[in-house]
């Protein structure tokens, strides 16, 4: 199945007469040169040119790069020519396998066109004819003007580039022009299909004509000219009928025109009325350009202060995380020093409890001296109250006593008068033992107040290293947190 009709391939039946007959009478025209003779037709479309021409050849061959029109192509005509899918820059077949060659519209679509001529040399006979047609570039330019170039063209050609080209290749060329023109016709019921033709003021000038058709070989070619006439009929009878259409259709584009101008007219109104809309728009657009323009000021201010911002928020984030940092280390110091504190609240308990035991000593101590001192002072008492006695009683016994010496050795014994000897050894015994009371009380009381000092020297100690203790930066640092026993 063929793709949509674009114009460049001919389909029959899908094109408008004229783009028909354009085509078809230059297969008419390679026909009357077939006869005979092993065609070649390259760029085949869809095969009908190849077909016409197999009518008088001996053989017909036509290729085409789309397998689609090939396709077509066989199906259609695949009973009178063979056909092929190929390239227009590599021909199929021998040397000189073939004598007649035809590539009609077909070198204007290629990029490399002299491989296009180059093979029709290769596969050309020696008497043997090529056949290649291609817009005039000039008029086919004109033609075009309001459609714009053709997209299918690569390569258009002028007569003289054409004909330069042509030479390169086959030593005789002769071109000729395809015009469309007015003719009158004689035939009858058994008239030929094919008569005699009369050129009048046909003019030589084939650089203007609408399309080239150029006649190449290797001999020699004889002057050549050909008349198509199309199936048309008679043509003023279909120009006339074709007039009175278009009256038709002009008559019906006044009508038109008339319906057109009412609603031009009613369109201008409703212009009129969405002009002043739109006066309105613009000036709602113009106000709100104003606010829009304030709006990105604000803006611009705004991201100005977010830039700003951000360049302080950037800048504290780092402060911060440098004080993160230096938190994380006061955290660790503080647990080394949280330790530190509790080792040292661990010794002020220590010590506090020292403190404690020496306080509870110290008041044993006390009461221990009291009682003695109050013994001692009972004693001391008694010793005054004896001594008094003893010394009434030496001042009358003196005589009476043996006198000692300071190791106590008596020195000459002294008549106690009126006393008995027994008495007076009692009474010596007495003052002896109280002379070695007196001497113990004597050291007891040194060594009360020796031991006084002592602990007096230590509770004073103990007050200090409290005091130390309790004025501590480490004791201080473990009450502010809540660590650590609280020491009054």
């Amino acid at each position: 199945m063929l793709t949509e009709f674009t114009g460049e391939r001919v389909i029959p039946g899908l094109v408008e007469p004229n783009l028909w007959n354009e085509h078809v009478s230059r297969y008419s025209f390679a026909a009357g040169l077939a006869g005979k003779k092993r065609v070649l037709d390259v760029g085949c479309g869809t095969g009908y040119g190849t077909a016409f021409m197999a009518e008088a050849a001996a053989s017909a061959l036509g290729f085409d790069i789309s397998p689609e029109a090939v396709d077509y192509a066989t199906l259609h005509h695949g009973q009178k020519a063979k056909f092929a899918v190929g390239s227009a820059e590599c021909f199929p077949g021998e040397i000189g396998s073939f004598d007649l060659v035809t590539a009609f519209e077909v070198i204007e679509h290629l990029t490399d066109w002299r491989r296009l001529l180059s093979e029709a040399n290769r596969v050309l006979a020696d008497n043997g004819l090529f056949l290649v047609s291609t817009p005039n570039k000039t008029y086919y330019g004109e033609a075009r003007q309001e459609e714009g170039p053709n997209p299918f063209h690569i390569h258009e050609f002028e007569f003289a580039e054409f004909r330069e080209a042509l030479k390169a290749w086959f030593p005789h060329v002769h071109i000729l022009a395809q015009n469309r023109a007015e003719a009158f016709t004689f035939f009858g019921e058994q008239s030929p299909a094919r008569g005699a033709a009369t050129f009048a003021e046909a003019g030589n000038d084939v650089s203007t004509a609408h399309f080239y058709v150029a006649v190449c070989g290797r001999q020699p070619i004889p002057a050549l000219s050909y008349v198509y006439v199309p199936q048309e009929g008679n043509l003023l009878w279909e120009r006339e009928r074709h007039i009175h259409l278009l009256e038709q259709q002009m008559t019906a584009l006044c009508q038109e025109r008339e319906v057109a101008a009412a609603q031009l007219a009613q369109f201008e109104s409703d212009l009129e009325e969405r002009n002043q809309w739109i006066a309105g728009l613009e000036k709602q657009v113009l106000d709100h350009q104003r606010e829009r323009d304030a709006a990105l000021a604000a803006l611009k201010t705004a991201e100005h202060e977010l830039e700003q911002r951000t360049e302080w928020a950037q800048s504290l984030d780092q402060e911060v995380t440098r004080a993160r940092s230096q938190v994380y280390e006061l955290v660790a110091k503080l647990g080394d020093t949280e330790a530190v504190v509790i080792e040292r609240t661990k010794w002020a308990q220590r010590l506090d409890e020292e403190l404690t035991q020496a306080r509870t000593r110290s008041r044993e101590i006390d009461a221990t001296l009291g009682e003695r001192e109050s013994v001692i002072a009972e004693l001391t008492g008694e010793v005054t109250r004896a001594r008094s006695e003893l010394g009434l009683l030496l001042a009358a016994l003196r005589a009476q006593i043996v006198a000692t010496d300071d190791h106590g050795r008596a020195i000459a014994p002294l008549q106690s008068p009126g006393l008995p000897h027994d008495q007076f050894a009692e009474l010596r015994e007495l003052v002896v033992e109280l002379e070695k009371l007196r001497v113990s009380h004597a050291r007891l009381f040194e060594i009360q107040m020796e031991r006084r000092s002592e602990l007096q020297q230590r509770l004073e100690k103990l007050m200090q290293e409290r005091t130390s203790v309790a004025e501590s930066r480490w004791l201080k640092l473990g009450r502010s947190l809540g660590l650590g026993p609280r020491l009054d």
